[in-house]
């Protein structure tokens, strides 16, 4: 009762600051649809966060969790055009979020390889094997670019995730080496014993398959060791010592599972998930611990997909991470300012966190004060190229946007490879492809080896469907950082869309000889 009683004071918590968010701006349509998504209402989630797409198509989070959601309700009735919706969702995300915030890039390649996972299982239900097993074959990948890009805690997850589906492709040898990585990264404390319990069990079942029954023995033990009550490594024990003839050790071990609570393989996965509710409960409100008890959260709708109960704290628990965050970065600005009141950037940063946490009066008068002090350094020296950059970063609308990167770029500062990559950005976003194209390879023009600038120029082909012209960039990617094992295996995507598939399987190859592990 306590806590029913303490998660629905944080659902209360949650009602109370999306009410003050429901003003017609980008991020308050947006706080809207995660609300509506944390109660279970997908269908208006999608509404929302299309408002607030509407508002500000470059909203990368916005597109994320639209696709999370559209993956939730084509999950529910098995709709196939919802789940192609939904990919669409995550591939527009992962192009709108910033390579360097991985932590949401990352979530989107997991959200992403979710969908994919769903749909493959909804495949297979239709008797469709050969397309089921595709799907998974690339959830696998997405999962390792969630992994890549955030190894610390989405990576964890979706290094669980990955292992699991390695496994139901018989891909024995990588499942295991999955598993490994997982218990080589999952801290050693009590509070997560019983998770990477979870993982040794895992490990177990896939050596069973494997039939290695000693090494399977070995890993359930090592979960029970850990956790005495996981049920799965019991009845995995007894499964093994029973393929080792040593029956009686065995019938032992299928007596305590029985104990446990073990009946079928069903029940095993409905306890385990009311199992890992109750450790994330007990994490949050007795122990203030929201980023183990979203971990408990997580491995809870791994076991049960459907579980709302579930979702509905991972939501909860989301979004006080958010706030704990928030308030940090508002605390270190204001500090900051405190110091220099001049600090424009600081201001920037101070409007951001005022916004997230629903002030946005607040947040008004911030981000006001940083265009004013910008204003002020270019009335000083027009030819302030940073100043002209970074107001450009806080100008709502598109068309004054671009004339103040249009300056930057006239200014032909350090800064003018970086304004032409976002003028193309917002080009391509309102519907004028061409000119996006010449912003970009202006800007490769500029600096014949950047990086960012023949990525920009891959995926900005990739998104309009122009695969020959993806793959020349992809091309180009590779003379420039060889050993980048993600740019061969995208190199690999685009010779398959254009049906060069033994040239694809070069490439892919050579991905995983640097360490691509998809």
């Amino acid at each position: 009762m306590k806590a029913r009683f303490a998660i629905a004071l944080l659902a209360v918590a949650v009602l109370c600051t999306c009410v003050m968010a429901q003003e017609n701006t980008a991020r308050g349509w947006y706080k809207r649809g995660v609300e509506l998504a944390g109660n279970g209402s997908y269908e208006d989630a999608v509404k929302a966060y299309e408002k607030a797409i509407e508002l500000d198509p470059n909203y990368g989070a916005a597109w994320r969790d639209k696709g999370y959601s559209l993956g939730y309700l084509a999950m529910f009735i098995k709709d196939f055009g919802r789940y192609n919706e939904s990919l669409v969702a995550f591939d527009r995300a992962i192009y709108l979020i910033p390579s360097n915030d991985t932590r949401n890039l990352a979530l989107a390649w997991d959200g992403k390889a979710n969908t994919l996972i769903s749909m493959s299982y909804a495949l297979g239900d239709m008797g469709k094997q050969e397309e089921a097993k595709s799907k998974r074959e690339e959830a696998v990948n997405d999962y390792s670019k969630a992994i890549e890009l955030d190894p610390s805690f989405t990576g964890l997850e979706a290094q669980l995730y990955r292992a699991g589906v390695l496994a139901e492709l018989n891909r024995y040898d990588e499942a295991v080496a999955a598993y490994d990585k997982i218990i080589e990264t999952v801290p050693a404390n009590d509070t997560m014993t019983m998770y990477a319990a979870q993982v040794w069990a895992g490990k177990g079942n896939v050596l069973e398959k494997m039939g290695l029954h000693n090494e399977a023995l070995k890993a359930f033990d090592k979960a029970l060791e850990m956790d005495p009550s996981n049920i799965a490594a019991m009845q995995g024990r007894g499964l093994a010592l029973n393929a080792m003839g040593r029956n009686s050790e065995a019938n032992t071990s299928f007596a305590k599972a029985k104990e446990l609570g073990y009946s079928t393989f069903t029940m095993v996965q409905n306890n385990t998930a009311d199992y890992w509710i109750k450790i994330g409960d007990d994490l949050a409100l007795n122990k203030s611990n929201n980023q183990e008890a979203l971990a408990a959260y997580e491995k809870a709708i791994q076991m049960d997909p459907e579980n709302i109960g579930a979702w509905d704290r991972k939501a909860l628990i989301l979004y006080v991470l958010d706030q704990q965050a928030y308030r940090k970065v508002l605390n270190l600005s204001e500090m900051r300012l405190a110091k220099n009141p001049q600090d424009a950037r600081t201001w920037q940063a101070h409007a951001a966190a005022l916004t997230s946490l629903g002030r946005q009066e607040e947040a008004n008068q911030s981000q006001q004060k940083a265009l004013e002090i910008y204003d002020q350094e270019i009335k000083d020296n027009p030819k302030n190229a940073t100043a002209w950059f970074y107001k450009a970063e806080l100008t709502a609308n598109r068309t004054e946007a671009l004339s103040a990167y249009e300056k930057v770029i006239e200014l032909n500062g350090s800064m003018k490879v970086e304004a032409l990559l976002t003028k193309g950005n917002i080009l391509l976003n309102l519907g004028k492809s061409d000119e996006a194209i010449a912003a970009v390879d202006k800007a490769i023009q500029l600096d014949p080896t950047n990086f960012r600038a023949w990525e920009e120029m891959a995926l900005v082909y990739h998104v309009l469907g122009k695969y020959n012209e993806s793959l020349t960039a992809y091309e180009k990617l590779t003379e420039i950082k060889p050993e980048n094992a993600l740019v061969w295996k995208d190199k690999g995507d685009a010779l398959k869309m254009l049906g060069r598939q033994a040239e694809a399987n070069a490439a892919f190859a050579k991905a995983k000889e640097l360490g691509y592990q998809g």
